[in-house]
């Protein structure tokens, strides 16, 4: 039985809870009874590193309180800060074009059909001296982790049981206003493990 890890609510305490989990609730259940002959692990991230409230236990049971699908686990964003670290590493320089700049780092890709370049941020040190990462990068991060091609220090989760990091397919239910965040974690993936773009799926609404 294949392993299907499937995150279906990104949260942003604070700013979008209502929405994300009425669009889980509308969408979430059609997706995964698309997938009932998978062993499917349940997944919603918080993203802590922009959250304007508290992330208590409180918080935590109101939000699965709303959502019809149940998650299996929950986890933070910030728990991919390390592995980030290790996905970085594993672009391969032959792909990409890396460009430091004023502390900040850029992968710049090049579209050969199309005789263009694109360039988006990586990561940045901050006044602290440091490195915080762009939402791409957190992005493709969370896929590999989950995927096992990265491995870093463990994504200790909140909720529920530990994250399937050995899945052979990861599946993703956004809004569509991610489409452009989630063009460049696919930059990402394809320049550090780009066997693992088959093994990723999206579902935006």
């Amino acid at each position: 039985m294949k392993k299907v890890s499937f995150e279906y609510c990104h949260i942003y305490p604070g700013l979008n809870e209502k929405e994300e989990i009425d669009k889980a609730n509308e969408w979430a259940p059609r997706v995964f009874g698309m997938f009932k002959d998978c062993n499917m692990q349940k997944c919603m991230m918080i993203d802590d590193l922009h959250a304007t409230r508290k992330i208590d236990d409180e918080f935590i049971k109101w939000i699965v309180g709303k959502l019809k699908l149940k998650p299996d686990c929950i986890y933070l964003e910030s728990e991919f800060v390390f592995e980030a670290h290790k996905m970085i590493e594993a672009i391969n320089p032959k792909e990409r074009d890396f460009i430091i700049s004023d502390e900040k780092t850029w992968l710049r890709e090049n579209v050969q059909k199309f005789r263009t370049t694109t360039e988006f941020l990586l990561s940045w040190k901050n006044k602290q001296g440091k490195t915080e990462f762009s939402c791409p990068s957190l992005a493709a991060t969370s896929y590999l982790t989950r995927l096992g091609h990265v491995k870093g220090d463990g994504v200790k989760t909140i909720y529920g049981e530990k994250l399937m990091a050995d899945a052979d397919y990861v599946v993703n239910l956004l809004s569509s206003k991610y489409l452009q965040v989630e063009d460049k974690a696919q930059s990402i993936v394809e320049a550090s493990f780009k066997e693992a773009l088959r093994k990723i799926g999206w579902y935006f609404f």
